[in-house]
């Protein structure tokens, strides 16, 4: 499903003004949730496209919150970008990243393997400057989502990460194993909400190979682990807690 929310807005949530421009894309985001919870429940959905607005907004602001309330069942796959470095961002010009990719659960188990990949295009590398890029073909970056479908669609209980560790079991509930890879140097985990908020973090030693994490007291949903080495290697992986 492709869309393009209407732009604009001082990053304000004003709900009791319809013309508002993020009520409006609050309304948007609503409607297009309701069409598919209602006319296509079960089945593997891709939402995309220019939806305006930042994902990294406190709730009371963010017009995607209904989305982000349901983490076991949306994701939207380019977070990690929104939350990172403004150089891979999708709009550059401002700097922001409006363009986004939202997947149903019935998908998550194709974004989680080796293999699978979400990233920004910076096809202005390809032109002798950004502006010439912008004038000839648009102030947007692509976004690029690549699933992993060699293995059957549907959500293992051990997550892979692309290089040097793992998790087990996940779904969880409570309590989760990280397993390392045999290593020579310190690795730093750190593990973010939906919003970005850290929620844990842990320097791990020489030869230490495997931790249990206790998210007891968090809120079920989807969060990422994040594992920097010494030698500033990093990797990912996506986590759903489940109560």
């Amino acid at each position: 499903m492709n869309n393009h929310f209407k732009c604009c807005g001082d990053g304000i949530l004003d709900e009791d003004n319809v013309n508002d421009e993020e009520t409006r894309r609050l309304i948007a985001s609503n409607l297009l949730k309701e069409h598919i919870d209602q006319n296509l429940a079960n089945e593997k959905v891709i939402l995309l496209g220019d939806l305006n607005d930042n994902l990294c907004d406190a709730s009371e602001n963010n017009v995607f919150r209904e989305i982000f309330q349901e983490s076991l069942n949306y994701c939207f796959t380019d977070y990690e970008i929104a939350s990172g470095n403004s150089s891979n961002w999708s709009y550059p010009s401002w700097p922001s990243h409006l363009d986004h990719i939202l997947i149903t659960n019935e998908l998550l188990g194709a974004f989680e393997p080796r293999g699978s990949e979400i990233r920004t295009l910076k096809l202005g590398e390809y032109f002798s400057s950004w502006w010439g890029y912008d004038q000839n073909l648009s102030d947007h970056r692509p976004l690029a989502l690549k699933l992993f479908l060699q293995q059957p669609v549907k959500i293992k209980h051990h997550s892979h990460s692309k290089d040097f560790f793992s998790v087990s079991p996940n779904p969880f509930n409570s309590q989760a194993r990280f397993q390392f890879d045999s290593h020579e140097e310190k690795i730093n985990l750190e593990i973010y909400d939906i919003y970005g908020r850290q929620v844990f973090s842990k320097e791990l030693q020489y030869g230490q190979n495997n931790l249990l994490w206790d998210a007891s007291e968090l809120s079920a949903g989807l969060y990422i682990a994040r594992c920097i080495l010494e030698n500033g290697l990093k990797t990912s992986a996506k986590l759903i807690l489940l109560k």
